[in-house]
């Protein structure tokens, strides 16, 4: 099973199961930004930029659930979103795979 293969709980068990060690590089799509200016910014980012507020997506292979930003920009056009968008993890499941949980990332 994949999943039980590549997927981990935290960061430091990754680089622990693929690179022996509980230190490598890696990247957290999840973290927080850094903190926010002290004046209102003149145009505020139109996109989350931590993972409150981000919708659930199927992965570009459409195996998974995810909330991160890499899915295809075309979904982006509003009569792709309704199709592809999902508010919760759940829904997500639900919708592509008929179930209320399922592997994400």
């Amino acid at each position: 099973d994949n999943v039980d293969k590549y997927f981990y709980d935290s960061v430091e068990e990754c680089c622990q199961g693929v690179f022996g060690t509980p230190n490598c590089p890696s990247k957290d799509d999840c973290a927080p930004t850094a903190s926010p200016t002290e004046e209102p910014s003149a145009e505020p980012t139109q996109a989350p930029t931590d993972c409150y507020g981000r919708k659930f997506h199927p992965n570009r292979g459409f195996s998974i659930c995810s909330n991160g930003m890499d899915y295809p920009s075309s979904w982006d056009n509003p009569e792709l979103k309704d199709k592809y968008f999902y508010e919760t993890l759940e829904d997500c499941c639900e919708g592509l795979f008929g179930t209320p949980t399922c592997s994400h990332e």
